[in-house]
């Protein structure tokens, strides 16, 4: 069993916060670098190249450059309004480019990361315990907050994050060219995360699809969150602050030695 993870990285152009997005990348990276057990693989794709230590990452990780340029904004638009550009489609590009780069490392099962969320030290040996089928979803997990530094957990994370679905690579063919038709093969590409279970229940036969490890942590409010553009008033603001502080934990070990978050 080998995992093949994929990470899209967004363009310094669409970005608010380059260096928070690079901050966030590399503890995105540290986390997979720290797993306890091998048996993984990963990509990084994204347009400009964030200034980490590349070179001495390349044994496990590796990073390429999109091919494509990011898709056109609308008129009068700006690429720092998410809503302006599609910028699902230039996800969906980078997730096709890198499953195609990986196809030669024997990948058995997927999984798409986003660029600032967290894998829990033991997410790959659980992982490699576990039978294998047609894929599982990650439902146990935690929020952190990333400019308070503290944290909560969640029983329903696929409903809230995207990086939660493990999937079989007996169940999908991966897009045979960069033509923007071929990426509907792949079920990132054309499902959201709040899906994944009813496209895996009917290959399961009968089984559970949850991963038994709270294994994922997913970032909030690290200053560049797509989620941020729906909290557009002060109520909605000022309800996020009361729940980050009333519902969390402050960083402690408990939680810097699942994920290295210091």
């Amino acid at each position: 069993m080998k995992l093949g993870i994929v990470i899209p990285l967004k363009s310094k152009r669409v970005s608010k916060d380059w260096p928070g997005v690079t901050r966030c990348l590399k503890g995105t990276l540290k986390s997979l670098l720290r797993q306890s057990e091998d048996g993984w693989c990963s990509v990084v794709v994204g347009h400009e190249q964030p200034d980490l230590p590349w070179s001495e990452w390349t044994r496990k990780i590796v990073w390429i450059e999109s091919s494509f340029d990011l898709p056109p904004l609308k008129r009068g638009g700006s690429y720092s309004n998410y809503a302006d550009f599609d910028r699902i489609l230039d996800k969906q590009r980078k997730i096709s480019l890198g499953m195609r780069h990986l196809q030669q490392q024997e990948v058995t099962d997927w999984f798409v990361l986003d660029a600032d969320d967290y894998f829990h030290r033991n997410f790959v040996k659980t992982y490699r315990e576990l039978p294998q089928q047609a894929g599982w979803l990650v439902n146990r997990g935690y929020i952190w907050y990333a400019d308070i530094k503290r944290w909560s957990h969640t029983d329903r994370l696929l409903n809230l994050c995207g990086s939660t679905a493990i999937i079989s690579a007996s169940l999908f063919d991966l897009p045979r060219s960069d033509d923007d038709n071929e990426l509907r093969k792949i079920p990132w590409c054309r499902l959201s995360h709040s899906d994944m279970e009813a496209f895996l229940r009917p290959h399961l036969s009968g089984a559970s699809p949850f991963f038994p490890l709270s294994a994922v942590a997913y970032t909030l409010s690290h200053g560049d969150n797509c989620s941020d553009e729906f909290r557009d008033t002060p109520l909605k603001q000022f309800k996020l602050w009361v729940k980050k502080r009333l519902t969390t934990r402050k960083l402690d070990r408990e939680f810097t030695d699942k994920f290295g978050v210091r």
